[in-house]
């Protein structure tokens, strides 16, 4: 590596070669020598509050739909109820004013979905402070489901993963529970595939 990057800096006419390695030494035992006490450490979230930020990220997100519906209605209602009707042509045999309220309908569901996306970028600048310890976190929380989740092959229609994703965890007792049903399920499917003897 140092060779190359030597042959470079002296085809540039950028001086010594022999400099760049006795650099790279340098900067090697900086890194050596700098204790864990001189880096700045940037405070972690505790479980209970990173729980509760959850909680009210995901409330944020659903309240944003309310409004972004309304605007999808809205944008909707104001292109395709406005435009002229004519009673004989048909569209799937469909008339023209069918197509148009259901594609008014499907504009409000359409900000519906696009609600919790600009919920959650607008509640991160909110909370743009904590914003690195909650993705630390949420990297976290989300390796303890994998690891604590059950297999999905094992779901049937007559036995359904518990909340497969985690997404109704927002206190530690929830959590408990959540294991409780993971371990239930694992114990449930077990004895439905065990042969009885």
């Amino acid at each position: 590596m140092y060779s190359v990057l030597g042959s470079g800096l002296n085809r540039l006419g950028m001086g010594n070669a022999k400099v760049l390695p006795s650099f790279f030494r340098c900067v090697k035992n900086v890194r050596m020598y700098t204790s864990e006490r001189e880096l700045p450490k940037t405070p972690t979230l505790n479980w209970p509050t990173f729980l509760k930020l959850r909680k009210s990220r995901r409330r944020f997100e659903t309240f944003t739909s309310i409004p972004t519906a309304a605007l999808g209605l809205g944008v909707g209602s104001s292109y395709f109820m406005t435009r002229a009707v004519d009673p004989t042509v048909t569209m799937m045999g469909l008339d023209m004013f069918t197509i148009y309220v259901l594609a008014t309908i499907a504009s409000g569901a359409l900000g519906w979905l696009i609600g919790p996306s600009i919920g959650r970028q607008v509640w991160t600048l909110i909370n743009r402070k904590q914003a690195d310890q909650i993705a630390c976190r949420e990297e976290e929380f989300y390796k303890h489901l994998k690891k604590n989740r059950v297999i999905p092959s094992m779901e049937s229609y007559s036995n359904p993963i518990p909340d497969y994703y985690g997404e109704k965890i927002f206190s530690l007792s929830d959590y408990r529970r959540w294991l409780r049903d993971q371990k239930a399920y694992i114990q449930r499917s077990f004895l439905r595939t065990t042969p009885r003897k």
